[in-house]
């Protein structure tokens, strides 16, 4: 990883599963990590009906380090109305051929996860959050601009767009993903 000088005290990192997440948590060294998934309460949520934002404002309370990570969030919050007070969001972005490759068991369907692809990276509009950085993930990191982060997911659609000719109802045309990047 690239030496970064200017890291955020508070941060959380935001990205599928998969991308380097956690990889990228752990060697932030001088931050205490907090890992999103042990704090939040799955079970109680699932089975006794627990609000989400209950759950998050726990873990919003929870993350009072002067200097923390914290390893994920929840897709129920993409506005950021929970996230712990003064902490940066960092977008761990990897291509999702990338990801796909990264899974534990074999991925059949190039398509099986595109939709979680979907939701962490094309539907959070990342400009309405506070205060965002940008991560790739080429079995390194590197900071990006926002432009490149976007110029990266044009570059991903395109791929996906590409494996699934057969079958043009199942992703939004190529014309209306690329209206989400007008200013």
């Amino acid at each position: 990883m690239e030496k970064f000088t200017n890291l955020n005290n508070k941060i959380v990192i935001f990205g599928m599963s998969c991308a380097g997440k956690t990889t990228f948590a752990n060697r932030l060294k001088e931050h205490t990590y907090y890992c999103f998934d042990a704090l939040f309460q799955w079970h109680t949520i699932e089975t006794l009906g627990l609000p989400i934002s209950e759950n998050l404002k726990y873990i919003q309370n929870y993350c009072c380090k002067d200097k923390f990570v914290l390893d994920g969030w929840h897709l129920s919050d993409t506005d950021g109305l929970y996230l712990p007070p003064e902490s940066v969001v960092y977008v761990v972005w990897a291509s999702y051929q990338k990801i796909i490759n990264q899974y534990r068991v074999p991925i059949i369907n190039f398509n099986e996860h595109w939709h979680m692809y979907e939701k962490w990276y094309l539907k959070i509009n990342y400009q309405n959050l506070p205060c965002v950085r940008f991560f790739e993930n080429y079995d390194d990191f590197k900071e990006i601009s926002q432009n490149e982060f976007n110029d990266n997911l044009k570059k991903d659609y395109i791929i996906f767009s590409k494996h699934n000719q057969q079958n043009p109802s199942s992703f939004e045309t190529l014309g209306n993903f690329q209206n989400r990047f007008v200013r």
